[in-house]
């Protein structure tokens, strides 16, 4: 006799049904992050000639078989005018000092165009350490006020404290989208915008950091 426990038969066809609801929601949520991160790599022209149908991958990996007569015909004429620059490129038909321009006006689009766009035209690396900045002082400042606070929740007895708990909790409920334009109109009367104080002073002080400590 078998140690155990055979499960029912209908039990499994329910954790299969919801199983396959949850994938199915796990697509949906996944899919729009897949289609934004494929669609860096398309030219404006790729984007634009799309239409209303929904074309994730982009030409240049996207297999043929996949393609229909206007994306055939898009594809053929990119790797025509490529192959075309390029070879211009070889006999040196593109002049070194225009280069820049005629290569911003003329050059067929490639698949990492936008990202060295972004490398050679904005500030991104500016961008990151900002980021990086900004991430851990709020981090390291909210895990050291939190840590006070909730060490004193958590050790000591003092008047009111369930309800100040709770009243601290509530503040949870407030979507944090009813706050942007309030949060926005205080920082502007006490001059903080566009600043790294504006960024990083509201989250100094965070419930929910009390809350999970």
């Amino acid at each position: 006799m078998s140690a155990g426990i055979s499960k029912p038969f209908g039990t499994s066809w329910i954790n299969l049904l919801i199983h396959s609801l949850l994938s199915l929601g796990a697509v949906f949520m996944v899919f729009p992050f897949v289609w934004m991160i494929a669609t860096s790599f398309k030219s404006e022209d790729e984007i634009l000639k799309t239409g209303k149908s929904i074309v994730v991958l982009p030409d240049a990996v996207r297999p043929s078989f996949l393609n229909n007569a206007s994306d055939a015909q898009r594809i053929s004429d990119h790797d025509r005018q490529l192959a075309e620059w390029n070879a211009a490129i070889e006999k040196k038909e593109v002049q070194s000092e225009n280069s820049d321009s005629k290569k911003k006006k003329f050059k067929p689009f490639e698949f990492l165009d936008n990202y060295r766009y972004v490398r050679d035209n904005q500030s991104f690396y500016r961008y990151f350490l900002n980021t990086l900045f900004i991430a851990i002082t709020i981090t390291v400042s909210s895990l050291f006020f939190a840590s006070l606070s909730a060490y004193a929740f958590a050790f000591f007895k003092f008047p009111f404290k369930d309800g100040i708990f709770v009243l601290m909790l509530g503040t949870m409920m407030i979507p944090q989208q009813a706050l942007l334009i309030p949060d926005y109109i205080v920082l502007a009367k006490i001059g903080m915008i566009n600043t790294y104080s504006a960024l990083i002073v509201p989250w100094v002080a965070s419930v929910y950091s009390v809350f999970f400590l």
